[in-house]
């Protein structure tokens, strides 16, 4: 299968790929910008305010994998919340790679777009 990298506007970076199920299933685009620090709620209404959303999991893996240098050295939030903790979500160091479920507050954020592979 041969993708296309989609068009991006004033700002945006491509990251890359991110597979379901060993399936191809989206584009992730890098949004400009960064949350400046502070509780996932704000950080979510951020990333919704700037067009886009925060990250997943897997997606913060491929930009650290693609495009780490965009970062600080510092923790992000991502969207997901543990299940089994409420109030408490998925973030993921730029410094490391490690992701870890977080309830505090002070952790910066991206948005990202999503663009379906068809």
């Amino acid at each position: 299968m041969q993708i296309s990298v989609p068009v991006l506007n004033p700002g945006e970076l491509y990251a890359g790929v991110v597979l379901i199920d060993g399936t191809l299933d989206h584009h992730v685009i890098l949004l400009p910008g960064e949350f400046a620090g502070g509780v996932w709620a704000d950080a979510d209404a951020w990333a919704t305010q700037a067009g886009g959303s925060l990250p997943t999991p897997a997606e913060q893996a491929v930009l650290f994998a693609n495009v780490r240098n965009e970062f600080q050295q510092a923790w992000y939030w991502s969207s997901d919340e543990r299940p089994d903790y409420p109030g408490y979500h998925w973030a993921q160091h730029f410094d490391n790679c490690s992701q870890n479920a977080i309830q505090s507050d002070g952790l910066l954020a991206r948005a990202v777009r999503r663009v379906a592979i068809s």
